[in-house]
């Protein structure tokens, strides 16, 4: 089973569902899990019923052969060696008004060597962190790790143009990259001016503000007469408004 990253926070977009053991297992430990679990519309599932960034990790199925005694002393015996390594946690990419004004931000990525299913996008710190000292950190013998530049601003072809050619550079040390990050206009920052209408995209914040005033993180669509609205698609019920970050309501046309 692929391990895939989530693709949104929105706790409507996910499926709620518990486990009374036997099915799922921590994919780093390989420890059963019982419990609320949640799953993505694109298929990961993490533990805990809604993200949480200390405690939701992802689960894989249940393999039983693991409950095998020698296979479990192995494992208490290799540990001693990587006691002070740290498992990977997945990083929700969170953006603010700076990344776009910049026009990019950096990505950090590791991978499991010989496993190509097995990717991770992470944040700064632990990509620093990546070490083969058994210090606190991700471990250095088996991910291979990479940051790259990510375009968010300017005309959208360009923008998925380069986007595109940044993974695939990157393809020949980690296979399977381009299946990982298989949307080179994620984030973009969309200007209804110039598209009047789209559906199915995604902000991780810095972009809009809801007719509250507070900062929107998740999906959203543009409609040829309302502009940015939340919600993937428009719908026959109420539904916010958006506004770009610095604008206000009533200006619609200037961002």
């Amino acid at each position: 089973m692929a391990l895939y990253r989530p693709l949104s926070n929105d706790p409507r977009d996910n499926v709620i569902k518990s486990t009374l053991g036997h099915e799922f297992m921590f994919y780093d430990t390989l420890k059963e899990y019982v419990g609320e679990y949640h799953v993505y519309p694109n298929g990961a599932i993490y533990s805990e019923p809604t993200y949480d960034p200390k405690r939701s990790m992802p689960l894989i199925p249940y393999i039983s052969t693991l409950d095998h005694p020698n296979n479990l002393t192995f494992l208490k015996l290799s540990a001693r060696l990587y006691n002070e390594f740290l498992a990977p946690e997945y990083y929700f990419v969170t953006l603010t008004p700076a990344h776009y004004q910049q026009g990019f931000f950096f990505r950090y990525v590791i991978q499991k060597k010989n496993e190509s299913k097995k990717i991770w996008e992470v944040d700064v710190n632990q990509y620093k962190q990546v070490n083969r000292l058994n210090k606190p950190g991700i471990n250095g013998f088996i991910y291979n790790r990479a940051q790259f530049k990510w375009r968010l601003t300017g005309k959208r072809e360009d923008v998925v143009k380069d986007n595109r050619k940044t993974i695939i550079e990157l393809l020949p040390k980690f296979p399977g990259i381009l299946d990982y990050f298989n949307d080179p206009a994620e984030f973009i920052q969309i200007h209804p001016t110039t598209e009047t209408e789209a559906e199915g995209l995604f902000t991780a914040g810095g972009q809009f503000v809801t007719e509250e005033g507070k900062d929107y993180v998740g999906s959203y669509h543009i409609h040829p007469v309302y502009g940015p609205m939340i919600g993937a698609k428009h719908i026959n019920q109420p539904h916010g408004k958006l506004a770009g970050v610095g604008t206000t309501f009533g200006d619609q046309s200037s961002y």
